[in-house]
């Protein structure tokens, strides 16, 4: 319901929490391919907010282990990309 809510959300009023929240709530589902899809549309619409997206996923992921486990992963590559492209730039 709430990933479903959350979608309705987005759709209305595409906001940085909201956009991010439907990645963590699509890995919550077991929808790994669909959240890495949303975390890079996050993340292009919203790119100063990735890392505090990523503080907060990995703390919860600090606090109650296997929550998030792919989620960290995806978040751990999207974040050596990215600094790979700004030392590189």
């Amino acid at each position: 319901d709430k990933l479903d809510l959350n979608g309705r959300a987005m759709r209305f009023a595409p906001m940085s929490a909201v956009v991010y929240r439907q990645a963590a709530l699509l890995a919550l589902k077991g929808e790994h391919d669909a959240a890495a899809k949303q975390l890079d549309r996050a993340v292009l619409a919203y790119p100063g907010d990735f890392e505090h997206f990523a503080r907060i996923v990995a703390e919860i992921e600090a606090n109650d282990p296997g929550t998030f486990g792919p989620l960290v992963k995806l978040v751990n590559r999207k974040m050596e990309i990215l600094k790979s492209d700004v030392r590189t730039k």
